[in-house]
């Protein structure tokens, strides 16, 4: 089965029921890297910090950690936002990381004055929306 029936039937399984799910392959483009770095203007430090993967990874040696490592959950925070998506499919070792796009989607929003960007929300399997 391709990967859009798996997750079709994924979230089948955890009870969406809308005809109106989109899939959508992210493409590398410029504007992912563009939107990404605005997210990196949005982003505060302390939320960066507070990041599992971050921690794991840079461990006690955060002063020779790449800056890529430590900037990344902005660029996939992108990489959701940039297709307006309202629901995402994740493991609950993804959550933090859906946290991280709502926070910056509403500093977003709160700090331009729009309603642009959704607050997005995980869909774990196991869970119904």
């Amino acid at each position: 089965a391709s990967e859009h029936t798996r997750i079709g039937r994924r979230l089948y399984r955890v009870g969406h029921r809308s005809r109106k799910i989109h899939f959508v392959q992210p493409v590398p483009s410029a504007e992912h890297a563009q939107l990404g770095w605005i997210f990196n203007c949005v982003a505060r430090m302390g939320w960066m910090q507070r990041m599992t993967q971050w921690k794991d990874k840079a461990g006690k040696n955060q002063q020779n950690a790449s800056l890529g490592l430590f900037a990344y959950p902005s660029l996939m925070a992108a990489d959701i936002l940039i297709y307006h998506a309202t629901h995402v499919p994740v493991g609950e070792d993804q959550k933090q990381h859906i946290e991280l796009t709502r926070d910056i989607a509403t500093k977003f929003n709160h700090d331009y004055k729009v309603d642009f960007f959704p607050i997005t929300e995980p869909v774990i399997e196991g869970t119904r929306i």
